[in-house]
């Protein structure tokens, strides 16, 4: 009797088929884990430096005033006075989320970008008498996040202390 041989066709068992089927489902799932989180990471990155950028800004041109000023008008609350060596005024206050400067009496500008909002600017005079002065300010900033991502969530609150050459 003759032995009849069967011919091996080309192509996949359905077992192979599911196998390869979920090695397939397991890589793409996790490209996609991968992606969302350096998105993710990628906008955590971008509200903390937006709002680095903004307290550097907005603190140093602060800290300069006041070094170069004469005498403390007004510090407290959320509004800072100055007056410079030949008398102009220069004033520092909290405006509708922003921190505005205004010099020689003239229009308020903002320092801070619309990308965030100051929550907290607080003025305070610590200066020890017979010293030429000294301001202790603390500014709590945040990311406008309008999209409410938890991802663009954060707030954070800066100290710092200047005094006059005097």
């Amino acid at each position: 009797m003759k032995k009849i041989k069967k011919k091996k066709t080309p192509g996949f068992t359905l077992i192979e088929f599911v196998i390869y089927s979920a090695l397939i489902t397991i890589i793409v799932g996790m490209i996609v884990l991968v992606s969302v989180n350096v998105m993710g990471a990628r906008a955590r990155i971008i509200t903390r430096e937006e709002i680095s950028h903004n307290v550097r800004f907005v603190l140093e041109t602060i800290r300069h005033e006041i070094r170069n000023a004469q005498e403390i008008d007004t510090a407290g609350g959320s509004q800072l006075q100055l007056i410079d060596a030949v008398g102009d005024t220069v004033t520092f206050d909290l405006d509708e989320g922003a921190v505005t400067m205004a010099k020689f009496g003239g229009t308020a500008v903002a320092l801070t970008s619309d990308l965030v909002n100051v929550s907290s600017l607080q003025f305070t005079d610590v200066s020890y008498e017979d010293t030429p002065g000294t301001i202790k300010i603390e500014m709590t900033i945040n990311f406008v996040n309008d999209l409410e991502r938890p991802e663009w969530e954060f707030e954070k609150t800066f100290y710092t202390t200047e005094s006059l050459r005097g």
